[in-house]
């Protein structure tokens, strides 16, 4: 059975963040060891079998997300997007609201 994880309370310090931005645009990376370590205690990352032939003799691992790391890369992608919906429509409001207080105040001047 999977476990439940809440993702909102999901908290990276500025060095996981970091490196988990590495994750952006693929769910594949090049992590050093170090770097791999630190994300396989958070469970967010897992060792990639598959290797070029570039990679062999490096000190890189290619690694991949984890389904923690999938289920938390796609939950912070939907909250960005919905965090920016609210401020567009925050400041659509904001601006309306300057604009008919701006033609209230011409108006009674006249």
């Amino acid at each position: 059975m999977q476990e439940l994880i809440d993702y909102e309370k999901f908290v990276l310090t500025d060095s996981e963040q970091f490196i988990f931005n590495k994750f952006k645009y693929n769910h594949h990376a090049k992590l050093n060891h170090f770097e791999y370590f630190i994300m396989k205690n958070k469970h967010l990352v897992m060792e990639c079998s598959e290797l070029s032939p570039l990679d062999i003799g490096t000190v890189k691992k290619r690694v991949s997300l984890s389904r923690i790391g999938n289920e938390l890369k796609a939950y912070r992608k939907r909250y960005a997007r919905e965090s920016c919906r609210y401020w567009i429509t925050t400041a659509i409001a904001i601006a309306a609201l300057i604009l008919s207080i701006l033609a209230f105040l011409k108006k009674t001047e006249i």
